[in-house]
Order: structure tokens, then sequence, then C-alpha cells
């Protein structure tokens, strides 16, 4: 099922604020989303050869406020610290180094669309970020 983002990366169409997430199934490098629109409208959206994946808060009744999907986009370090946190201030400069070189790799596979970061937010519950190869959406 083809989807539509803003300009942004925003999920635009099908609109799932104010909608629920339902259900993760993780198997492998595959995570499952289910998703309900406000309307009672069923989805699925499947995040394949998926690398990293939070989840946070799950709960009964998770309230979408929006999905993001960031592909050949400049991502700041930021927005990855929840996939990839970064060292403790009082580590060795080496792990920092190599924590921002790690990150500047990640950075560069979403430039240059191999990844794409997934992001889910919400007014209530659970939050998930993902970096995957692949989004797709089903009914």
């Amino acid at each position: 099922m083809d989807y539509h983002l803003d300009e942004l990366g925003f999920l635009q169409n099908p609109w799932f604020h104010d909608g629920g997430l339902t259900g993760i199934t993780v198997e492998d490098d595959v995570v499952k989303l289910g998703l309900k629109m406000v309307d009672g409208q069923q989805f699925s959206l499947t995040l394949s050869d998926t690398v990293a994946f939070v989840a946070t808060d799950f709960q009964l009744g998770n309230i979408i406020f929006d999905i993001r999907l960031s592909k050949c986009t400049d991502i700041t370090q930021d927005r990855l610290s929840a996939l990839y946190p970064s060292p403790h201030q009082s580590a060795a400069e080496r792990f920092h180094d190599a924590y921002g070189k790690a990150i500047d790799e990640k950075r560069a596979e979403i430039l240059i669309g191999k990844l794409t970061l997934f992001e889910l937010t919400s007014s209530y519950g659970c939050e998930i970020v993902a970096l995957c190869r692949e989004v797709s959406l089903s009914r």
C-alpha cells in the first residue's frame, strides 16, 4: 500500500494522528507495528532489515501524535541518541571519538538512502525510534 509523506517526512496519508499503536512484534530484523486510525481502520506497518529499534513506555491505549520517516536527509545526533546513547561524560576520549564516528557513519547511510530513520511520537504511551532499510504499510 502506498503512503504519502510531507516535505519534512511526516506521514500524512494515511494519517494516524490520535489513532493508536495496538501492538509490536519483533522477529529477527523485522518489526511489525499494529496501527489503528481514529475511524477504527487497522493497518500493519513493517520495518524490514531493522538495524536498531527502541520502544519506550508501551501502555494500554498508546495514542499516536505523529509518525516520521527520514531518508536522504541530514539527521542530528540528538535524533539518533535514543538508539545510540553517548558514552558517559567521564569515559575516556577514545570512547567519545568512536561514538562520534559511529554516529557519523549512520548519518551517512541515511543521507545516501541506505537507511531510514523511523520515529513514532505519542500523545500518550509508546514512543518508537528505529533505523531500517525498508518501510511498508498494509491494511
